[in-house]
């Protein structure tokens, strides 16, 4: 938290030196198209994060245990596959 703390407040203070150096073209498309990306993504973000936290929240463990094999080489397809269903895939 401090070196972005820190970070933060070297950027305030360089400003003036940095905003003429900013003003190239590539630049500045790139850094739209950067920004555009992460707005367009954020909700599909924000949505995963929601249903793993309530998925976190409201299904007990013993669920998993159960549902899925006792064995980590077959229980990461049977789970792919379960996610799958789920989306309609």
């Amino acid at each position: 938290m401090e070196i972005l703390a820190l970070a933060a407040v070297a950027l305030l203070l360089l400003q003036p030196f940095l905003a003429g150096r900013l003003t190239n073209p590539a630049l500045q498309a790139g850094a739209t198209i950067f920004v555009s990306i992460v707005i367009q993504a954020l909700p599909f973000l924000v949505l995963g994060v929601v249903l793993s936290a309530a998925i976190a929240a409201f299904v007990p463990d013993s669920f998993w245990q159960k549902a899925l094999p006792k064995r980590p080489g077959l229980a990461v397809p049977v789970a792919g596959c379960a996610r799958g269903g789920v989306a309609g895939v």
